[in-house]
């Protein structure tokens, strides 16, 4: 029977591979460890379990650790990803797979697609996030606000943590990172004395990708800092995805927005978007810090 072990720094380059040559060799070794190595935990306890047999690797089960303030207080999120076992050694897939689960004082995020893994996450009573979206028409309509896409102009408009979050996840290139801007109306004192005073900008920080849906080239929002100025500026939004990015319609999880955008259609998949062992809502899980935005996949 193969041994199962912790995956530590120095065996990480061979997971990788392992996870290429068996699980999806569109994301190379590199991307694999840029994901895994990405610093978002100071102090991982491990990058996930392997199955060694002797010391052959047959079985891997990759994790993606990450500590940040949601709510007012630090968490530990577990955000698992590549599960894949050798056929050979299938039967102790799931005690592969349950290894990852046994950690206190973590929340766990599972965001990939398997189906065997859905089954079980669900035996072992993790909530399902469902697999809800609205979807618009991305027209040329006057809005307003002003849409920010250039590094120099993020680094200067996005105010902490949303600037921290940008730069952690700037390196993973094919996210693309937008700001629009909003000049807050002016109050009656304000507007007695002139508007003399200058308003802070509101700011929403929004990472997308493009992708196509249904045939039609689309944007896929992956993720909304505030969903109520999301829903402000989505029409700006929408324009400059028509305009600058060629994009014909623009999808976003439902749970990222309080209410339902103008012109939206709502899609609904057979299966969940997530599942997650959490206190925190799924709106406050977001896919920051996870596969999703490490690593170049469909969601």
């Amino acid at each position: 029977m193969a041994e199962i072990q912790p995956i530590g720094e120095e065996r990480v380059p061979e997971v990788c591979a392992f996870l290429h040559r068996h699980l999806n060799a569109r994301i190379p070794e590199a991307g694999w460890r840029r994901a895994l190595l990405n610093g978002w935990d100071p102090e991982p306890p491990h990058h996930g379990f392997c199955l060694m047999d002797g010391h052959r690797l047959v079985g891997v089960v990759a994790v993606i650790f990450s500590r940040r303030e949601i709510g007012g207080r630090e968490v530990r999120l577990c955000n698992p990803t590549g599960w894949v076992v050798l056929p050979e050694y299938r039967a102790q897939a799931v005690q592969l797979f349950w290894s990852v689960y046994a950690q206190p004082g973590v929340e766990y995020l599972v965001t990939s697609h398997m189906p065997l893994g859905a089954r079980l996450l669900a035996l072992w009573k993790f909530r399902p996030i469902p697999g809800c979206y609205w979807v618009t028409p991305n027209l040329p309509r006057p809005a307003s606000g002003r849409v920010e896409t250039q590094p120099e102009a993020l680094e200067s408009l996005l105010p902490e943590p949303l600037l921290t979050h940008y730069r952690r996840h700037r390196p993973f290139g094919w996210l693309r990172h937008a700001v629009v801007t909003f000049t807050p109306p002016a109050t009656s004192g304000e507007k007695r004395e002139g508007g003399e005073k200058r308003r802070a900008l509101e700011v929403l920080y929004v990472i997308y990708r493009t992708r196509r849906w249904k045939r039609a080239p689309s944007v896929e929002v992956l993720y909304v800092s505030d969903g109520g100025l999301y829903l402000r500026g989505a029409a700006r939004l929408a324009r400059h995805f028509l305009l600058r990015e060629g994009c014909l319609v623009t999808r976003v999880e439902q749970r990222f927005l309080p209410e339902r955008p103008a012109l939206a259609l709502e899609e609904r998949t057979a299966t969940p978007r997530a599942f997650c062992k959490s206190s925190l809502s799924d709106a406050e899980l977001s896919n920051l810090y996870t596969e999703v935005l490490a690593l170049d996949i469909e969601v």
